[in-house]
């Protein structure tokens, strides 16, 4: 399954970014409502760019599933 990197909206007003496993760029979009996101952007994170792991935790990207 490929992974998406995303940014959505939450809640309260602030902003969230990560990377999310799932089929298809349409089944990220509501993954991400699911949890009660309003997504922003997402796209298909390539090997290339995604970030490394030590970099994401770094950041506060988590991955959700």
């Amino acid at each position: 399954m490929p992974d998406f990197a995303y940014k959505a909206s939450e809640p309260d007003g602030g902003m969230t970014s990560g990377v999310i496993v799932a089929t298809t760029r349409a089944e990220a979009y509501r993954i991400l409502r699911s949890k009660g996101l309003q997504p922003v952007s997402v796209g298909e994170s390539g090997a290339a760019a995604a970030p490394k792991k030590g970099r994401a935790a770094e950041l506060g990207l988590t991955r959700l599933s």
